[in-house]
């Protein structure tokens, strides 16, 4: 009952990241309208990556990032997104679940401004008082968001997958290195060990 077919010009590459594409979708549409807004992700991932692309078709003015990892910035930069340097942000997506990167999506918001929290924590999230005060003073709104919808009203998944068949989602650029199965081990040691840079690694299987 659940499965959904793939359009026959969507490449089974592309198939692959349908989870991945929801789990974003989800996350955006929480923020509402923000048509005309400047938004801010915490984490330039695959994730991360996908949400700037949804955002953009959702009429968001700019997409700006912060990341630990400057190479992420760098290739985020090259879909045509920003590096966040102090903009007026009027939404965040905080997608990494650490204290810090909460704590700078609440200090970039505007008044009013609205913050969906998506990241996974590995450890204790905490928030200091003048912290708290942002969300207080600021009137901010909070948003949770877990993985994504499949049901009749709403199905993240179908509009995925149909985003990708009509070109709302260029999703080509942010697969960085496909292995083959013999290579799965190699595949993984890079990812581990950072030995290159990399955002969405496939292996492909031809059998």
């Amino acid at each position: 009952w659940n499965i959904i077919p793939l359009p026959k010009n969507v490449p089974l590459e592309l198939g692959a990241l349908c989870e991945p594409i929801a789990v974003a979708l989800h996350a955006t549409k929480k923020l509402g309208d923000i048509t005309g807004e400047n938004v801010l992700v915490s984490g330039a991932g695959p994730i991360g990556l996908i949400i700037g692309q949804w955002c953009m078709s959702r009429g968001a003015k700019a997409v700006y990032y912060f990341d630990i990892d400057s190479r992420k910035i760098d290739f985020a930069k090259t879909m045509g997104f920003f590096e966040y340097q102090g903009e007026t942000i009027h939404a965040s997506i905080e997608g990494t679940g650490v204290s810090p990167a909460f704590a700078k999506c609440l200090d970039a918001l505007t008044p009013g401004g609205r913050i969906v929290l998506m990241g996974n924590p590995a450890r204790e999230v905490t928030l200091s008082q003048k912290e708290y005060w942002y969300i207080l003073r600021k009137e901010l709104v909070l948003y949770g968001t877990w993985n994504s919808s499949y049901n009749d009203l709403q199905n993240d998944w179908k509009e995925g997958i149909q985003a990708i068949s009509d070109g709302t989602l260029k999703l080509n650029e942010i697969i960085t290195h496909i292995f083959q199965p013999k290579d799965f081990k190699k595949a993984f040691e890079m990812m581990r060990d950072k030995t290159e840079f990399s955002n969405k690694v496939m292996i492909e299987w031809n059998e």
